[in-house]
């Protein structure tokens, strides 16, 4: 007996603009859109179980993005996974920050309260929105990147900070409350669980050592080239190392345990600059990091620092290192889908 699923419209609540008059996903695509694969076409947003229609809506004044699947419950797994993936593109929480949810399509013109879970429907707009949807259909395709994108998303909820604001605020690096250097503790948790999920953490099983480093510092041989292989097959750039923020005076964490930079970055505080001396506080001494060094030292913060019983070690993490461990996980999924740029 073959059932027959009857394909519904819902709206979603995310729009996009181009001008003061209505305009086609064409106009837009080929006038704002220079990415093939981003291209407002249905082939570019199929999702496992449900694709992308775009309508221009008066109520937003812009081309909205309207969900085709065969229910309501599969629709809000869409918007959810849009959520997740607005975070993982956009480096931290969106102005969007809460999950939008669908109505069935012609229900939102002349009511804004029409819904299944009675929630009134939410309008945002943004032009990184296609490549929001886009990062979400292929998480429907693959159950480990949905999971990685979620965890990002919760990760960033329980910490984060924008980079704007990390950029110029670096006169502090922890705090003296424990419920925020507790949450620090968590995204950093949370962030490194993103890189187990994409199999892409350090397995000292391979070798007969059982331990990432040897006792001279240098890495064990069969370790390193099986996480190397491992990151090249899930389509990372490993030539390209990962942009890492040391700032300010040291941790006891950095002071015992320093990470390794392959170079200093190139905004990095020159030690012949007149402010490099005037205060530890203002120091600025980004760099490059390995990506095996970069995963090695991430799930050291999560395994010896932040987790199980974490007595008095979590109040020694510091804002920087959330950053970090956000950065790294968020630029393993883009290299996944060959979304870093």
């Amino acid at each position: 007996m073959c059932v027959i699923f009857t394909m519904k419209r819902y709206h979603s609540g995310y729009f996009i603009k181009f001008g003061s008059e209505s305009f086609s996903p064409k106009e837009y695509s080929d006038n704002l859109i220079d990415d093939p694969s981003l291209k407002l076409i249905p082939s570019n947003y199929n999702a496992d179980t449900w694709t992308v229609e775009w309508v221009y809506s008066n109520k937003w004044n812009g081309l909205e993005f309207i969900i085709v699947t065969d229910s309501f419950e599969t629709a809000q797994n869409a918007l959810f996974n849009v959520l997740c993936s607005a975070a993982v593109i956009e480096g931290n929480l969106t102005w969007s920050n809460e999950a939008h949810y669908p109505h069935e399509f012609g229900t939102i013109e002349n009511s804004s309260t029409v819904d299944t879970l009675n929630r009134p429907i939410k309008g945002f707009s943004s032009d990184s929105i296609p490549e929001y949807f886009h990062l979400a259909a292929l998480a429907s395709k693959d159950y480990k990147l949905e999971n990685s994108i979620i965890k990002y998303q919760l990760s960033t909820e329980i910490y984060s900070q924008h980079f704007m604001d990390l950029h110029e605020v670096i006169n502090w690096k922890t705090t003296d409350y424990r419920f925020i250097q507790m949450r620090f503790a968590y995204a950093i948790i949370s962030a490194f669980s993103v890189i187990e999920e994409l199999g892409l953490n350090v397995n000292v099983n391979v070798s007969v050592n059982k331990r990432s480093k040897l006792e001279n510092g240098e890495w064990d041989k069969e370790v390193l080239d099986d996480l190397i292989e491992r990151l090249i097959k899930s389509g990372v750039n490993v030539k390209e190392d990962v942009s890492w923020m040391i700032r300010g005076k040291e941790t006891k964490i950095e002071s015992k345990r320093p990470i390794k930079l392959t170079k200093t970055a190139e905004w990095a505080d020159k030690e012949d600059s007149e402010d490099y001396d005037y205060f530890d506080t203002l120091k600025v001494n980004d760099g490059y990091v390995s990506f095996p060094d970069a995963i090695n030292h991430i799930s050291f913060l999560r395994s010896s620092i932040s987790s199980h019983s974490v007595g008095k070690k979590i109040m020694d993490l510091s804002v920087f290192d959330v950053a970090n461990a956000q950065h790294l996980a968020r630029r393993l999924i883009l290299e996944k889908t060959n979304r870093w740029k």
